[in-house]
């Protein structure tokens, strides 16, 4: 896969496509078909290094110094706006509760952050949930006095200061505080008032049966979004095969004002609007504190793409909620479709706003999404590879910003890597695409699986800045072989590696197999082909990625499966 935009860059990923439906053109002579016009937006690529799943959250102190966390395990800081970036800690993959990091926040300063994670297995997890920085990240701790009845999987967190903490789970709504998988469920919110020396426990299964992002502006008041399942729903969905558990869910906006103690559905009244097999994903505050704060929240649905605002009325003394579908337009395998399954959403106003996400039932990550009139109308934003006005935005899950003195705008967002956007009062925040063809559709050829190398860590030239990453080089690569969507698996050891670990996690965040685990591994280059399938046999589909792990060295690449 090439390209980051207009300026020529090249990125350390490559591609093999063998699935024709994840080849898209979009192109301008559309006319009257397109909603609105196709434009390009202005955001550009950091030096962050690109995760195979992706950068699923980021976190910035102020428009120079912040942090990340990916899917390779990494816990990286930036302190010149995303130029650079430095490694401060890794979580290997081949612990016992198979973590993959999903979420991190600092305390205002800088000093103080926890970051939190997806976790399985058995309650070893409770040691590798959570871990908390008091020195900026240069070192960290894992948190070891969590409630025995902590979700298995923190995927918001809110870090209102040094002192007080909220963090909300799981994200599936199958799995129990044992990490196996039931009907019911363990949905719940932990917090802290004295930095971690006690923690609490909200029981949340009376209102949702997944949670994922949390936000407080204080101490007692704050927001939680997942979803609740609806009885009545159908119980099938197309798109939903492989994930029947989120068949059922309609979306929740959770608001306590007492710390937790008592929640209310701010949005109970939409419920005939709202999209079955939806839930809240993230949350998005105009403002951080302002208890007044407008708020925007995504919804995830595999096969559509919908938002809610909340626009405080100031009369009302309360904010009035809207559902509002994301109707933009792109060719996509010869049908114009528009965005679907959002994680992503950021807003800079009432009016104007970026969502993103996985793009569709095949979790392509390539549609992203801007509106300048609160979400009325639509625009397409999208990542063609190889497209020389192609936007840079890839799997968009978290956007920050920032307003400066003079008008001008800093903005960050986190997807496959992180993207910055510096916009100064005055100047256009988009470019209209004028004429012609984006992209040329991508055949595909016959097969199984589609791997995206994305090899985690590496240095990426920008403009003479060179990201301070000195991790060993894995040379981590997956390639499609044979006609049954094996992959084979290649890797380097280094010399005096002590242990060795390979295993596959879905797009979810979930430990699905490990493939191999080794001792005192011989250095050069291994080798093996793994069969598609997970621990249980079952052939995977859409977006997967596999991650090795050379004791505190780690790697990860995509693997994406067709539906064939």
């Amino acid at each position: 896969m090439s390209g980051n935009g207009g300026n020529g860059q090249q990125s350390s990923s490559a591609s093999v496509v063998l699935d024709r439906r994840q080849a898209f053109t979009i192109n301008r002579s559309l006319g009257a078909s397109l909603k609105s016009p196709l434009v390009k937006s202005t955001w550009q690529p950091t030096n962050a290094p690109e995760a195979s799943s992706r950068t699923d959250d980021i976190w910035f102190e102020d428009v120079n110094t912040g942090w990340l966390v990916n899917s390779s395990g990494f816990v990286c800081h930036t302190t010149d706006g995303g130029d650079s970036w430095t490694p401060q800690y890794f979580v290997p993959p081949s612990l016992a509760a198979s973590p993959y990091l999903r979420t991190i926040e600092f305390a205002p300063g800088g000093h103080t952050g926890w970051f939190g994670a997806l976790v399985s297995g058995n309650t070893a997890y409770l040691d590798i949930l959570l871990h908390k920085t008091t020195d900026g990240g240069k070192t960290w701790a894992p948190v070891t006095n969590l409630p025995s009845n902590t979700p298995p999987g923190i995927c918001g967190i809110s870090v209102v200061d040094e002192n007080t903490v909220f963090g909300a789970g799981t994200n599936d709504p199958n799995v129990n505080q044992n990490g196996s998988h039931r009907s019911t469920t363990g949905t719940g919110v932990i917090y802290t008032y004295d930095g971690g020396d006690d923690w609490g426990y909200i029981d949340m299964s009376e209102y949702a049966d997944n949670l994922i992002d949390i936000h407080f502006f204080d101490g007692g008041y704050g927001y939680v979004v997942g979803g609740k399942n609806d009885p009545n729903a159908p119980s099938y969905l197309p798109g939903y095969d492989d994930y029947p558990q989120y068949t059922q869910l309609k979306p929740v906006v959770l608001r306590t004002t007492d710390g937790g103690r008592s929640w209310t559905n701010v949005i109970a009244h939409l419920d005939d609007e709202l999209p079955t097999g939806g839930w809240g994903w993230k949350i998005f505050p105009l403002s951080l504190t302002d208890i007044h704060s407008d708020l925007f929240i995504s919804i995830e649905k595999f096969t559509e793409a919908w938002i809610l605002k909340g626009l405080y009325n100031s009369g009302a003394h309360d904010r009035d909620w809207t559902l509002h579908r994301v109707n933009d337009s792109r060719l996509y395998s010869g049908s114009l479709v528009s965005n679907g399954d959002l994680e992503g959403i950021g807003f800079i106003d009432r009016n104007t706003g970026w969502v993103g996400g996985w793009g569709n039932v095949d979790f392509y990550g390539h549609f992203n999404s801007f509106t300048t009139d609160g979400g009325e109308n639509w625009s397409a934003q999208d990542n063609v590879p190889g497209a020389a006005l192609s936007d840079v935005r890839v799997n968009v899950n978290r956007y920050r910003f920032f307003n400066q003195p003079g008008g001008t705008l800093i903005g960050y967002c986190s997807g496959k890597s992180v993207y910055k956007l510096i916009h100064h009062a005055g100047d256009p925040l988009t470019e209209e695409i004028q004429g012609g063809s984006l992209a040329e559709a991508k055949n595909g050829a016959k097969g199984g699986a589609v791997a995206l190398a994305t090899h985690e860590l590496k240095s990426r030239d920008k403009g003479g800045a060179t990201a301070s990453l000195s991790t060993p080089q894995l040379d981590l690569k997956c390639t499609p072989v044979g006609e049954e969507g094996e992959v084979e698996i290649s890797y380097r050891v280094p010399e005096g590696t002590q242990s060795t670990y390979v295993g596959v996690w879905s797009h979810f965040g979930w430990h699905v197999r490990t493939l191999v685990e080794e001792s005192e591994p011989e250095p050069g280059v291994h080798t093996c082909v793994w069969d598609g399938k997970d621990a249980e046999g079952k052939q995977l589909h859409g977006d997967t990625h596999v991650r090795l792990a050379c004791d505190q060295a780690g790697e990860s690449e995509s693997v994406r499966f067709a539906y064939v």
